[in-house]
């Protein structure tokens, strides 16, 4: 298992950039697959969706997909994290891992891969990881 707080330590300090406010550089991490069970179309083509669903036609199929939520670790703090008289010290530190609505936050194209996010998109940490 990769040690997160260490890795991210070693990334921040090398990363110029400082997020704005409550904001946060945040690394997604490789996507999370669950098993669903979908509505497989019939091979002839209805005239509108309730005919889809409504059809005898129609099968169940369980299939892998991607989670609605993405992890993520955190690489950079904005002021109000990094210090101690921000309104939000404390609450979110360097490696953490977070969990957001895949779609939140902006894709930060001058950091590879990365996405920034603010404080209100996290739904949850992942603690001792």
């Amino acid at each position: 298992m990769i040690e997160t707080k260490k890795l991210a330590a070693e990334l921040s300090a090398k990363i110029t950039y400082t997020p704005a406010d409550d904001r946060l550089l945040v690394k997604p991490l490789k996507p999370v697959m669950i098993t669903k069970v979908v509505p497989v179309p019939p091979k002839s083509q209805p005239d509108t969706l309730d005919d889809v669903e409504s059809s005898p036609e129609v099968s169940m199929e369980k299939k892998k997909v991607p989670a609605n939520m993405t992890k993520g670790i955190i690489l950079k703090l904005g002021p109000d994290y990094a210090n101690d008289k921000g309104p939000y010290f404390g609450q979110f530190e360097i490696g953490d891992v977070v969990i957001y609505p895949t779609y939140a936050g902006i894709n930060f194209e001058l950091f590879k891969d990365t996405k920034m996010l603010r404080r209100y998109e996290i739904v949850a940490t992942e603690k001792g990881v």
